[in-house]
């Protein structure tokens, strides 16, 4: 839950929600935008800032070079 609500304008009766919606983080990255504007108190605003936070990369830099080419 602690995750979830680290999220901009996602609370903890929110984040409650969704896990009991989907069951687990891993069920709520499943779900599309629309599915999560659906569980009640998220709406389309909120749907859209959650699914854009979990979906976004949390890597900065070229994110076209592999992995293996890197600097480390």
């Amino acid at each position: 839950m602690s995750a979830l609500i680290t999220i901009r304008s996602i609370n903890k009766t929110d984040a409650t929600i969704l896990l009991s919606t989907y069951g687990t983080l891993r069920g709520i990255l499943k779900a599309s935008e629309n599915s999560l504007s659906l569980c009640p108190g998220i709406g389309p605003q909120k749907a859209s800032r959650l699914y854009k936070t979990l979906h976004e990369s949390f890597l900065k830099g070229d994110l076209n070079v592999s992995p293996s080419k890197r600097k480390k």
